[in-house]
């Protein structure tokens, strides 16, 4: 996904956005290899909720085709590739940020005569895919084993030959999917504390079950942007775990809470900077409030 620098309004609201995105519940199973997947419709539901939530608008705004030489099975069954271009708005600001994905176009032809999936049903299969792929990157929403593979046939879920050959390397740029494998969720997506000098205990979830599960999400996201080793991309992750610890440290009650979250925090290593500063604060804080109330029982 190419974008320039965002502004510094946009920046702030599109973390918040990052911070309530959900994960993608896997609601259809592509009948060819049998795997659950979350539809490109599905996850278009759930980042239009957190972009609302966050102020913020998308609009498409061009889409420019670029014809492939040579022939379907030389290109990796794409016949070419939509320019996708979008723009994000701020609404209480404003402010508007342009962006531009590519997305292959895989036409299927069928074993005698004719096609499967024509052209114009392959283009738009490829704008959905593609919507889906951008939105996904963009809030860091949680990889749910694929994304919409079946949208390619248009209600067809046999699953695309041109998103698997997709997915082999036929693209030149990485865009957090195709020839590169999905960081599933490890142990350090998990939170635990990366092994040095022998190993060490994996801090424990807050008991809040809801916090655990946003610190989880998040803690997952910031794994995917170091995997991709997008500094824009951690920046965001970073900022938006660090609302959430200022959100929920406010809350808790025990000094024991406390430090379990302080554990966790420190499990994850954040580098210098705004992200670390604010959870550094916000866990002081927690301290200085429910100290006096651990001292008087």
């Amino acid at each position: 996904m190419d974008q320039a620098t965002m502004p510094k309004e946009i920046s702030a609201a599109l973390a918040k956005a990052q911070a309530v995105a959900r994960s993608v519940e896997k609601t259809k199973t592509n009948t060819h290899h049998g795997f659950k997947y979350a539809s490109a419709e599905d996850v278009i539901a759930v980042a239009r909720e957190a972009l609302a939530e966050a102020d913020l608008a998308l609009l498409p705004v061009a889409t420019k085709f670029r014809r492939s030489t040579g022939t379907l099975d030389e290109n990796a069954g794409a016949c070419g590739f939509l320019d996708i271009s979008y723009r994000l708005i701020h609404g209480a600001s404003g402010h508007v940020h342009e962006m531009t994905t590519e997305e292959a176009v895989c036409p299927q032809p069928a074993k005698e005569r004719g096609w499967v999936r024509p052209l114009d049903k392959a283009i738009f299969a490829a704008r959905t895919e593609g919507l889906g792929y951008m939105l996904r990157e963009l809030l860091l929403i949680p990889r749910q084993d694929a994304l919409d593979v079946s949208g390619r046939g248009d209600g067809d879920d046999r699953g695309p030959r041109g998103g698997q050959d997709r997915q082999q390397g036929q693209r030149g740029q990485d865009r957090g999917r195709g020839g590169q494998a999905s960081p599933g969720p490890s142990r350090g997506a998990q939170g635990s504390a990366p092994a040095q000098g022998g190993g060490q205990a994996s801090p424990p979830d807050p008991s809040d079950p809801k916090l655990a599960e946003e610190l989880r999400l998040l803690r997952q996201r910031r794994s995917e942007a170091k995997a991709e080793k997008s500094t824009e991309k951690l920046l965001l992750a970073d900022t938006a775990f660090a609302s959430a610890v200022e959100a929920h440290a406010a809350t808790l009650q025990s000094s024991q809470a406390v430090e379990d979250l302080a554990a966790l925090c420190d499990s994850l290593r954040f580098p210098k900077g705004r992200p670390a500063a604010a959870i550094g604060a916000a866990i002081t804080q927690a301290r200085a409030r429910v100290a006096p109330a651990t001292q008087s029982t």
